[in-house]
């Protein structure tokens, strides 16, 4: 009988016990930047690095986007879409990258724009627009961005996307890139 006992323990013992799964509510969240002026003439961006801040006791996401579209010497804009987990986050950092030059970044925006991530939803929070080193804003774009948002992701246009932006355009705090030397 003992034998029996100790047979049942050490074959449970050996079971595999999985662990229920966890979910995680996610939402989306979609803005867009547009580079002009004085920034596009210090170098040709092709990529956007986008920093979030996490939520307490979890690490952040950096995500980098390619350039949509592109009038040189004019403008650049970038698509930016998140999927991230549910709950308050701060786009912590926007840094742009040279053509040629991975390394170098023109400016670095510093928004300090805090946003609630709503679960199972999608959100725009609106158009970031630099055009200075001392010099962006957050306006609602939303008519003309949204198009070009729903063409990059198709699934947008079958779900509905709140409009989250500010009532009027807010001016953000920036800081140029030390590492970026000016064309000769």
């Amino acid at each position: 009988l003992l034998s029996a006992v100790l047979a049942v323990i050490l074959l449970g013992g050996c079971v595999a016990v999985k662990p229920a799964k966890q979910t995680v509510a996610t939402a989306t969240v979609l803005f867009t930047v547009v580079l002009s002026g004085e920034i596009v003439q210090q170098g040709e961006a092709v990529g956007l690095i986008v920093s979030i801040d996490g939520q307490p006791n979890e690490p952040g996401w950096q995500i980098a986007f390619p350039a949509n579209a592109r009038v040189p010497g004019h403008y650049t804009s970038f698509l930016v879409r998140l999927e991230l987990p549910a709950g308050v986050h701060k786009v912590s950092r926007l840094s742009a990258m040279v053509k040629g030059n991975a390394a170098a970044a023109p400016i670095e925006i510093e928004p300090d724009m805090s946003f609630e991530a709503r679960a199972n939803a999608a959100d725009y929070l609106g158009r970031i627009e630099v055009s200075s080193p001392s010099r962006a804003v957050l306006t609602d774009a939303y008519q003309s961005d949204f198009p070009e948002l729903a063409r990059a992701w198709p699934a947008l246009r079958k779900r509905k996307v709140g409009r989250r932006t500010p009532p009027s355009e807010v001016a953000l705090a920036l800081r140029p890139s030390s590492a970026v030397t000016p064309p000769a």
